[in-house]
């Protein structure tokens, strides 16, 4: 019996040192990167929830932690204060960043045109009916930019109404309540007036589409850039790879989404198709950037234009994915 319990424990352990051998053991956990990704909490940052639901971060090697702030302009400054690795968004908050040479872009994130909203008390329809208004803004954000160009249409400005600083969150409720008389942030506080708080007070004035393209990006610290290459290419992967998710799974991504956010699924049913997620670094994506530099020079918040040399680096992208990189 003996014989056989030892001709049995021999067989088991050849067995495992093939097995070891053909298919050595890693230490995944020991390989990965650790690093701390900052962003908003609206349906804007889908990809980045998906990528996290489906592990597709660890799967490319990064250990990432997700840190979630009232908005993207929130997690820019948290970013910028050196607590972060990775930062993703608006197109405002980015280019302060850029020009203070606090972060790199790596790709263009998501950009779409009916994201951003405005929402007013009934009887109000046009810029010239704000004139006097309590207007809820969001400032140093990218809802600052769409204001700012819905004023100028009818040749109008920030001196001709009354603008408050509140929080996107706080402006459905001062709405709903009179503090205000209309706001301009972006989705899902737009819906969300409209269907679950103010209802019928209330109605959506205008959504970005014609006023300008919204983007958001994706950014690294500099230092972190350097050290770890290959974790911000990892990064990209996994986000290009939630881009395919949501596009080939858009009823999964709902759910997914709405989940991580609260959020009421029909709402994010809604928002998903007005949003493009894609990575792609092209001329548009420059130009419209380019554009709101422009703008934030000539209102003084920003003190030069975009130097894309230094603003931003597709190297990243290319390794991933040349064709997402056009010249």
């Amino acid at each position: 019996m003996s014989k056989k319990i030892f001709f049995a424990a021999a067989v088991v352990f050849l067995f495992c040192m093939f097995a070891w051998v053909a298919f050595p053991v890693t230490s995944q956990a020991q390989d990965l990167v650790k690093a701390r990704l900052f962003i908003g909490t609206t349906p804007q940052f889908s990809a980045i929830f998906v990528a996290e639901n489906k592990n597709y971060f660890r799967e490319f090697g990064v250990d990432m932690e997700v840190k979630v702030f009232t908005s993207g302009s929130a997690a820019a400054e948290a970013f910028r204060a050196g607590k972060g690795e990775f930062v993703n968004a608006g197109d405002w908050p980015t280019t302060k960043l850029w020009e203070r040479g606090d972060a790199i872009g790596i790709a263009p994130f998501v950009y779409f045109t009916k994201m951003s909203c405005i929402t007013a008390k009934n009887g109000l329809s046009k810029p010239s009916d704000l004139k006097g208004k309590n207007v809820g803004v969001f400032l140093g954000s990218t809802s600052e930019y769409f204001a700012l160009l819905y004023m100028a249409s009818e040749g109008l400005s920030f001196n001709n109404i009354n603008v408050k600083n509140l929080r996107p969150a706080d402006m459905v409720y001062a709405l709903d309540r009179g503090d205000i008389d209309a706001f301009v942030i972006w989705e899902p506080f737009c819906t969300q007036s409209i269907n679950n708080v103010s209802k019928d007070k209330v109605h959506l004035m205008s959504y970005g589409a014609g006023y300008f393209t919204e983007w958001q990006v994706q950014c690294v610290s500099p230092a972190f850039a350097k050290e770890n290459p290959k974790a911000v290419e990892g990064v990209l992967k996994a986000l290009n790879k939630a881009n395919k998710f949501i596009k080939d799974h858009p009823d999964e991504t709902v759910k997914i989404v709405a989940k991580r956010l609260k959020l009421d699924e029909s709402v994010m049913k809604e928002l998903l198709p007005r949003m493009t997620f894609d990575l792609s670094y092209t001329k548009a994506f420059r130009n419209d950037m380019n554009s709101l530099s422009k703008f934030m020079l000539d209102k003084k918040v920003l003190d030069k234009p975009i130097d894309w040399k230094t603003a931003f680096d597709s190297s990243f992208l290319k390794k991933v994915d040349p064709s997402l990189v056009e010249e």
